[in-house]
């Protein structure tokens, strides 16, 4: 019992003090955005799409063979089936930065 209170205290603080940086990090960059409307970037999605289904597809057969829960790998799987959707249907959004500096 004693290892687990001694265990506990240091990750709370620190978890804590992350906490009070993305506070932090978060009240300033919407400071300095205020008024600037920034455009989604669905290309992005699609390519975070590219990465992270085949990493979640990769670890879904390895935990399957393995016979591991499926905790890890169905959110990776999940999220990078979402963003590769994401970034298909929109996009005839891709191109609409490249269009707009030229």
């Amino acid at each position: 019992m004693q290892t687990i209170v001694s265990s506990i205290v240091p990750i709370s603080i620190v978890t804590i003090v992350m906490a009070v940086v993305y506070v932090v990090v978060t009240v300033r960059r919407r400071q300095k955005g205020r008024g600037k409307r920034r455009e989604v970037d669905y290309r992005g999605f699609y390519n975070m799409g590219i990465v992270w289904f085949p990493l979640g597809l990769a670890w879904l057969i390895v935990y399957l063979v393995l016979a591991l829960p499926l905790i890890i790998p169905l959110p990776f799987t999940g999220i990078g089936l979402a963003y590769l959707i994401l970034g298909l249907t929109n996009r005839d959004k891709w191109d609409s930065k490249d269009k707009k500096k030229k």
